[in-house]
């Protein structure tokens, strides 16, 4: 029944990759049918712990509290603010720290991450 009730509504729980480990993201409504590749940028909500961190390879890890992840990115957008996990972009549901530039990494927390299309 719950899988009835989804595919009405039409949302849905997706599984993505970096390439490297997957994560959950929420989509609704979902236009997808699996294996599609998500081009446009993924929304974070409760982007919180913001920090600058030494540049290093980016990743997406689940905390494994509902959909909350721990992501390390690099910066592409300061003013949308828009950062990049491998080919994943992300656009932040908050502002950037003032001193954070484009070209640099950070590591923050996400509460739910979602499809934008």
């Amino acid at each position: 029944r719950e899988e009835l009730r989804a595919e009405s509504i039409k949302e849905a729980i997706l599984t993505l990759s970096t390439g490297k480990n997957n994560f959950e993201v929420f989509s609704h409504p979902c236009p997808f049918k699996e294996g599609d590749i998500i081009s446009s940028p993924l929304s974070s909500f409760d982007t919180e712990n913001i920090m600058r961190t030494p540049p290093q390879e980016t990743y997406i890890i689940s905390t494994g509290d509902a959909f909350e992840n721990k992501i390390v990115a690099k910066v592409i957008d300061v003013k949308i603010p828009l950062v990049c996990v491998g080919n994943i972009a992300i656009e932040l549901g908050s502002r950037l720290p003032g001193d954070i530039l484009e070209g640099e990494y950070i590591e923050f927390t996400s509460g739910r991450l979602d499809t934008t299309d």
